[in-house]
């Protein structure tokens, strides 16, 4: 016997029964009444429950855990976002959870999904979307965390430079010094898995896009140093060169995290507030055409040539030119909000952070 069909009535029921530790237990009224409308719209009536259960612990949550429902709630933003754009003519063919390279005569078949898949005129569309796990620093002040901006040739450099900061730090001053993670490595392990479920016979008229579902300014700077610091995957001194990925034509650097973890009183899902950097791999297929990556594109509220050109234009202090183009590569993210966005879009894009005291260190 099949289950009964919820309704919203329902999933408002069984979201008032969940325990405080649940993220939508706990959230604005308007976040919850949107998630509803969200899985109504997106999910088959018949999947509802079982999508429901799966991805968002509901009503069962023994195995749930915040980051589990980050992966799922970005993933949710993006489908609503490309319903709503179907149902507007802008994109056809929208299909969620797609088998590209699905053969039944392989052995073992191929049964990986990509998230999404349209058209968006001649070009079709694969995206693929990725919410890794963030690591919370130390709360400042009173501890400093040291981070690289990509891979050190030297891994124990932090180690000492963290080491002489502790020895000549003022007692005054009584801060601590912590190690950062890298996460390089997470970075890798998206591009791979994008790579692995986009169409092996990718064409001309084909665009295969990872979503990166990212925290605040500065965490969207980190996962760019990933691409192109340091050893970057991006760069032609890759810490992974094997992990070159041809298939994934281009990363979506979002802020879509920051919305579910840190701005649930505003609009979370959809894309329509939420700031967009495509960065190109330059590693990508050769039959990757211009024309199929600007009309996939077109979907997307985004900043692709904006910050593809986008260059500093002032420093907060005074250091020689090969310095200052190290630091404007290292921090180009956070560079492109403070100077390239005006206040609305930056209050837009942000709208829990005051803008004056933006890039002053967070309290984490």
């Amino acid at each position: 016997m099949s289950s009964p069909i919820l309704d919203a009535p329902q999933i408002h029921e069984l979201i008032r029964r969940l325990s405080p530790k649940h993220i939508l237990r706990k959230s604005h009224q308007d976040y919850v009444d949107d998630f509803v409308r969200a899985n109504l719209l997106v999910y088959d009536p018949d999947a509802l429950e079982k999508e429901l259960q799966h991805k968002f612990f509901i009503p069962d949550e023994s195995n749930y855990s915040d980051e589990v429902y980050y992966q799922s709630a970005s993933e949710l933003s993006v489908f609503y976002y490309l319903k709503h754009k179907e149902n507007q003519g802008l994109v056809t063919n929208f299909e969620l959870e797609k088998k590209l390279n699905f053969n039944p005569n392989d052995n073992p078949p191929n049964r990986k999904d990509v998230d999404n898949f349209f058209h968006v005129g001649a070009t079709r569309v694969s995206v693929e979307v990725k919410c890794p796990q963030e690591d919370k620093e130390a709360r400042f002040p009173g501890t400093i965390t040291l981070k690289s901006a990509g891979r050190l040739p030297d891994p124990k450099q932090i180690d000492r430079m963290r080491d002489e900061l502790e020895f000549h730090s003022t007692g005054a001053s009584g801060s601590k010094f912590a190690k950062g993670k890298n996460p390089d490595l997470r970075m890798k392990d998206c591009l791979e898995s994008a790579n692995g479920k986009f169409n092996l016979e990718s064409g001309v008229d084909d665009l295969n896009v990872l979503f990166l579902s990212c925290g605040r300014y500065d965490k969207m700077n980190e996962w760019y140093n990933c691409l192109y610091g340091t050893q970057g995957l991006f760069t032609g001194h890759s810490f992974a060169p094997e992990a070159r990925c041809p298939k994934v034509d281009l990363v979506i650097i979002s802020n879509l995290r920051y919305r579910h973890e840190h701005a649930r009183e505003y609009p979370a899902w959809t894309l329509d507030d939420v700031l967009l950097l495509p960065v190109v791999n330059p590693h990508r297929r050769s039959n990757c055409t211009t024309e199929a990556t600007e009309e996939g594109l077109t979907v997307f509220n985004h900043y692709l040539k904006a910050f593809a050109s986008f260059q500093p234009s002032r420093l907060v202090w005074n250091e020689h030119s090969e310095t200052q183009l190290n630091i404007q590569k290292t921090l180009k993210v956070n560079y492109f909000v403070m100077e390239y966005l005006s206040p609305e879009e930056f209050s837009r894009f942000f709208p829990t952070i005051d803008q004056a005291k933006a890039f002053e260190p967070p309290n984490s």
